[in-house]
């Protein structure tokens, strides 16, 4: 391009002002053209990281949107079987005598002293004694027959003991995982 420019400013075809300001038309275009390219590229990249950001801010809350209503049917599910403990706690199980000795959830060996009627229940199957997870720390209760057949179905890990009636011999039951 350089050598036809040449050879028109000899054959005295073009001036050099026209063959300089076409120069630097040429050499503006270049620029131009080159810029634009650069700023597409530039463009379609900062484009691209904002769509997988906005990507990875979805999934994040969806993920945060999962947890919490895990966490609420969870709350959910232990305030019901809290009312159902409740409402089928044994009134009055505290008395004297003979201990007796359950193992609760933690592994850990509890005793409580009946009376003597509801030890006699407790040892034939017609009571049982169940976890009660209260905000302030783990409870106990002693629910009735009808209660912790329904807990067996729910939540059989807070059945803490039980003689099943109908077993052979006189070995208690505890929850799964004992």
């Amino acid at each position: 391009m350089q050598d036809l420019r040449d050879k028109l400013l000899k054959a005295g075809l073009v001036d050099k002002k026209t063959a300089r300001a076409v120069k630097t038309d040429q050499r503006k275009d270049r620029k131009r053209k080159g810029k634009h390219r650069v700023d597409q590229a530039v463009r379609q990249e900062q484009l691209e990281r904002h769509k997988q950001r906005q990507q990875e801010q979805a999934r994040a809350a969806k993920e945060e949107q999962e947890r919490l209503n895990a966490l609420a049917k969870l709350r959910d599910k232990q305030e019901q079987l809290r009312n159902i403990i409740r409402g089928a706690a044994v009134a009055k199980i505290h008395g004297e005598g003979r201990p007796f000795y359950f193992v609760d959830l933690d592994k850990k060996i509890r005793r409580f002293y009946p009376l003597p009627e509801v030890d006699e229940q407790l040892t034939s199957g017609k009571l049982a004694i169940v976890s009660l997870h209260e905000p302030d720390g783990p409870g106990y209760a002693v629910v009735d027959l009808e209660c912790v057949k329904r807990l067996e179905e729910l939540a059989p890990e807070i059945i803490l003991f039980w003689n099943k009636p109908g077993q052979q011999g006189d070995a208690p039951t505890y929850g799964s995982g004992q």
